[in-house]
């Protein structure tokens, strides 16, 4: 929260990606006499972000914005400058000070502001022009400054935050694409410069989640609170010793030339001596063991990782996948198109996973395609599209999901054999609380290797730990979860007869374990529990021409279920969750979809519900011609009983024009001698003379 409430000269408004430029401005103004409220400064940690900066801009006079490229694209900018506007709308007071900092062009209302223009200045020009066009002094300290010029300046010297230091092997260039994370870059800012010795992090987490784009974000980011960055490609023993010895040669060290061993402890040696700031990023180590050789000490050391346990050597901090507004950001920014919905609707299905994501959008790119174009073709034809050339990431990422996950599945295959074949397995269930106890139950219709690895509670402790090491699927007290796009690439690697393998059994473990409807004994809660994951795997079995009684038994049990559930009203909500997790999973127009909604609208229809029926059965119709198209016996189908529930109802005219619309597609299909056709036309003569009475 502020310090206090006593009126201060500056608020001072940033994007997060500007956090040093703000520091260096603040720092200034402060020198020079005023006195200013920074959030990185004043708002401490569990504070409301929201409420801390209301205050704020009531009790400044003014407002500092730090005008740049990242301020105009930014989400949660404009409402603060917007809040200064509406106070001063013709800037008499002066409320708003934009520095500008980079190449923008702001436009709109920032547009005719003027500005204190500081691109191209050096450290002194710099200040001295904000404080002589604020009217104050020149300070007489300065933090770091930062120029946004990439050139290196020699170690111990006072350096600038956009400046690189001399010791410096980063080829990357900056992600201009990069979106949100800044909850996780300050938490890693906040492990790295704690009170201590040597800092050690590693990033950890699923290949793809954006460990390694985190960490270069983070580097150059804070490049300017260092002397030396080196960046090590820790994939392999190889790679590990060749760019230490580059260090080595870099820092001019007398041992090049020796032993990669003896070269290495020089290294380290330098490392734990060296009164120059350093970090060293050790990128994709594939455990703690690979790097015993070579963790220095005395300096910022951070790890990524898809390997999880870090526990012993490194602070662990897990990447995730990024929220709703970051991937809708990263989104928008990265194909440089406009339409919210459908960016939503594409982050929804990729899983918000970052890597995903930027496939997306490099596909879009090198196509042309829309949005919206994007997405139908991804929904028909999502595994084709990950192995496209135009999907190919850019140099930002090294690798696409289906190499990284591949070497991820082989790493855990390595630690143990059964790991594969269970990841098969909880391929064909829903992503989430894949029931283990459920799995356990069933193993007699597992495969001999994972039934004997099942049977065992250790040995299948030992699989799921071998998959949960690279993050291919997480553990909580409800079962397992797994994202949804590594279910896809365990799919893709499997031959079309080892699919059908896989899907009988989760179909047979599911369908076995699911309670009698019948039965006294029977509940709800396990229903609940295993519902979504019976309709994922009838939907599996519809697509893989999987065919059986148990597979017909399953699914009826499932709709009738979910029909019951619909019907009582303190079951609702279990109801809707139900259906809004399958249209999430399957895609509002999958056939399964039609076939629950049609169970739901007699159910609804039973109980005088004909609203109901009739918006359920309009979900049908268009399902149904989304899949079969509009002349199908499956869409007559359904304009027959929005009819019959219209004509129920007491709309007449509105039953009329349904029934009229079945006939069509009938007489064309089978001539108008079709039992049903005549069906529907006795129907259309009785709302005749309804019509005619009214």
């Amino acid at each position: 929260m502020t310090e206090a409430k006593t009126q201060k000269d500056f608020f001072i408004s940033h994007s997060g990606r500007d956090v040093m430029w703000a520091e260096w401005i603040a720092w200034q103004l402060q020198d020079g006499g005023y006195t200013v409220v920074l959030d990185k400064w004043h708002f401490e940690v569990g504070s409301n972000i929201p409420l801390e900066m209301q205050d704020a801009m009531q009790t400044c006079k003014r407002k500092i914005v730090v005008l740049s490229e990242n301020y105009l694209g930014g989400t949660y900018t404009h409402p603060e400058w917007a809040a200064v506007f509406w106070a001063d709308p013709q800037g008499k007071a002066r409320k708003m000070v934009p520095i500008r900092i980079d190449d923008c062009k702001p436009d709109g209302l920032l547009a005719p502001l003027l500005q204190i223009d500081i691109r191209g200045l050096d450290a002194e020009h710099a200040r001295a022009k904000i404080l002589e066009e604020l009217k104050r002094g020149v300070p007489d300290s300065e933090p770091i400054f930062p120029t946004g010029m990439q050139t290196a300046e020699p170690i111990g010297t006072k350096r600038y935050p956009g400046k690189l230091p001399e010791i410096w092997n980063i080829s990357s260039l900056r992600n201009p694409n990069f979106t949100g994370r800044s909850e996780l870059l300050d938490q890693l800012r906040e492990y790295l410069v704690k009170d201590r010795t040597t800092a050690l992090t590693a990033l950890s987490g699923l290949g793809g989640i954006g460990k390694t784009q985190v960490a270069l974000e983070y580097t150059y980011r804070y490049a300017g609170e260092y002397d030396v960055i080196w960046w090590v490609k820790a994939e392999t023993e190889a790679s590990r010793t060749a760019d230490i010895e580059a260090f080595a040669r870099e820092l001019k060290l007398p041992e090049v030339g020796q032993t990669s061993d003896v070269v290495r402890e020089a290294v380290r040696k330098w490392l734990r001596n060296a009164k120059e700031k350093w970090l060293l990023i050790f990128d994709n180590a594939p455990n703690p063991e690979s790097l015993k050789d070579f963790l220095p000490n005395g300096g910022h050391v951070l790890i990524t990782s898809r390997y999880q346990a870090w526990g012993g050597t490194a602070e662990s901090l897990e990447v995730e996948k990024m929220d709703k507004d970051e991937a809708r950001e990263f989104l928008l920014k990265r194909t440089k198109q406009k339409d919210e919905t459908v960016a939503d609707a594409i982050a929804e299905e990729l899983g918000y996973l970052p890597l995903a994501l930027e496939q997306a959008g490099a596909y879009i790119e090198r196509t042309g395609k829309s949005l919206q174009n994007y997405l139908e073709l991804y929904r028909s034809k999502r595994t084709e599209l990950f192995k496209s050339g135009f999907a190919s990431p850019t140099q930002d990422y090294k690798e696409t999901i289906t190499t990284t996950w591949t070497l991820s599945i082989a790493e855990a295959t390595r630690k143990c054999r059964a790991a594969e074949d269970f990841l098969s397995l909880c391929a064909y269930f829903a992503p989430d609380d894949i029931p283990l106890d459920v799995i356990a139950e069933g193993v007699e219709f597992l495969p001999d290797e994972l039934a004997a690895c099942a049977k065992d509670e250790v040995k299948f402790d030992e699989a799921i730990t071998a998959l949960m090491d690279y993050s291919l699927v997480t553990r909580n007290e409800n079962g397992l979860s797994i994202h949804r796009l590594v279910q896809e690439v365990a799919r893709d690697r499997l031959t079309e007869e080892n699919q059908k393998i896989w899907i009988v059994a989760a179909m047979k473990i599911v369908s076995t374990a699911f309670p009698d409807l019948n039965s006294i004994e029977f509940t709800w809660s396990v229903f609940d529990r295993l519902l979504i994951h019976g309709f994922l795997i009838i939907s599996h079995c519809q697509d893989n021409q999987v065919f059986s009684i148990d597979a017909q038994s399953m699914y009826d049990s499932c709709r009738l279920y979910l029909a019951l559930r619909s019907r009582k009203s303190d079951d609702y909500n279990i109801y809707t969750k139900v259906v809004t997790d399958l249209e999430n999973l399957l895609g509002s127009h999958h056939k399964i979809m039609a076939s629950v909604r049609n169970n739901i609208a007699w159910m609804l229809f039973a109980d005088g519900n004909l609203q109901g029926a009739i918006s359920e059965y309009r979900k049908v119709l268009e399902i149904n011609e989304k899949v079969s198209g509009k002349d199908h016996l499956m869409v007559a189908q359904s304009l027959f009983y929005i009819g019959e529930m219209q004509k129920a109802h007491g709309s007449f005219k509105e039953a009329k024009n349904s029934f009229e619309e079945a006939i069509k597609i009938w007489t064309k299909i089978h001539g108008k001698d079709y039992l049903n056709v005549k069906t529907a036309q006795r129907n259309l003569d009785w709302l005749a003379r309804k019509i005619k009475a009214k």
